[in-house]
């Protein structure tokens, strides 16, 4: 019936996800206490919407709102007890009567949030503790905080909230799976005062950030949740809690400065500064950079395979796009997404396929990220994915889309453009 209704009332998605609604539903995360996945789903969510919102916008929002609810896994209660409580309708209450929400903002209902909550009590039941009233919360800020530093200079995240000291500085212990790391937890090779790095997990290293609920669980199960540090370029589940930091960005396989940590380099989590650091010289990051040689991929083909090579950082929304090149073939220029670890081996097969030289440079201004929009193809779904091609250049002309699969059906010639942008865009 609600969405019948707002079919009919001409109601859609972009009118209810706004930059005003993101806010909301951040600040109602920080009061409950909510997951750290928070962070992935919001950027997503932003980025399908075409809402400018970025990872620095959560630390805004995590100054401003309080943590109102004693839940698990830091905290008292369960989920239920937040229901009979007066569950989430009555924090967003208590968040609006502060001012910390935007009434205004339209619901799938028709109705505004404001409209929605008219009925419910500005301040939680007193015979009740799940819910604390805005002037006694559990934490002043949010618990979700954005750390930066020389790991992780585009930004990750930590739950800051339920530890005693959230600053640590240790020596690192490197793992390059969720398996080994776990298997020297059990065995008691971890122990108090170490920092494990979980690496090579992130969007393109997993694929797909697998959540490290297991290697964070046996932590706690071994006393060692608030003494031993844990980061990586992977997520977390919502039930994790301890010393954690995930969506460290950029990640390993990109060959940024968590995939140069060696065992035993000391590193600290500090909640209170915001800080992830590797207490390593730059002239020290930059010779092993030189020397760093990206690990062989876990998948090749498949679905995989083509998610690692499309996705982007953590820190974005992470199948956002790809980096834009400009490929040159004679007096035409196309704009291409490809992965720049194999334009050497592009340009080598399209000699020797068509007997033509070529050369890659850098694309044009404001291509940096190939945001996908409405008028631009989708991520090829056959053959190979290494070279797409999404417009084609000309000094005299505006961009063109062309068709270049040699196998499709549906071929065109160079100077046509292809009336099925959904089809088959390829190089080779």
């Amino acid at each position: 019936e609600v969405l019948m209704r707002a079919i009919a009332n001409d109601l859609k998605p972009r009118d209810i996800v706004t930059r005003k609604s993101i806010e909301n539903a951040v600040a109602v995360v920080m009061a409950t206490g909510g997951s750290t996945n928070a962070v992935l789903h919001f950027l997503a969510m932003a980025h399908a919407a075409e809402v400018e919102w970025t990872i620095d916008d959560f630390e805004t929002v995590r100054k401003r709102t309080p943590v109102l609810c004693d839940l698990k896994p830091s905290g008292k209660y369960l989920a239920v007890d937040l229901h009979r409580a007066g569950g989430i309708p009555q924090v967003m209450k208590t968040l609006l009567a502060a001012g910390l929400l935007h009434g205004d903002c339209i619901t799938i209902t028709g109705k505004t949030v404001a409209e929605t909550l008219a009925d419910l009590p500005a301040v939680p039941r007193a015979d009740q503790d799940v819910i604390r009233p805005i002037d006694r919360p559990m934490y002043a800020d949010g618990h979700l905080a954005i750390l930066k530093g020389n790991l992780s200079p585009e930004g990750c995240v930590a739950k800051i909230t339920g530890l005693k000291n959230p600053v640590i500085t240790g020596p690192a212990r490197v793992f390059d799976d969720e398996q080994s790391a776990l298997a020297a937890i059990l065995a008691g090779k971890i122990v108090a005062g170490d920092v494990m790095v979980l690496r090579y997990l992130g969007p393109k290293g997993g694929p797909g950030m697998p959540e490290m609920l297991a290697p964070t669980g046996a932590l706690v199960g071994q006393g060692l949740g608030e003494s031993v540090g844990l980061i990586t370029d992977g997520r977390f589940s919502g039930g994790t809690w301890g010393m954690v930091v995930g969506h460290v960005a950029p990640e390993a396989a990109a060959g940024c400065n968590i995939a140069l940590i060696h065992e035993g380099d000391p590193i600290t989590i500090d909640a209170h500064r915001l800080l992830l650091q590797l207490e390593v010289s730059d002239e020290e990051l930059a010779r092993r950079r030189a020397i760093w040689k990206a690990p062989e991929p876990r998948y090749r083909r498949g679905v995989q395979a083509k998610f690692a090579f499309n996705a982007s950082s953590a820190s974005e929304a992470p199948a956002a796009g790809r980096s834009a090149l400009a490929l040159e073939v004679g007096a035409d220029r196309f704009l291409v997404a490809i992965d720049p670890r194999l334009a050497a081996g592009v340009l080598a097969l399209h000699r020797l396929a068509f007997g033509v030289p070529a050369r890659i440079g850098p694309g044009p201004p404001g291509h940096r990220q190939c945001k996908r929009r409405q008028h631009d193809p989708p991520a090829p779904v056959r053959h190979r994915p290494e070279l797409q091609v999404l417009h084609r250049q000309q000094d005299d002309a505006k961009p063109q889309q062309i068709h270049a699969c040699p196998r499709s059906r549906n071929k065109t010639t160079q100077n046509q453009v292809n009336p099925d942008p959904y089809n088959c865009v390829e190089a080779l």
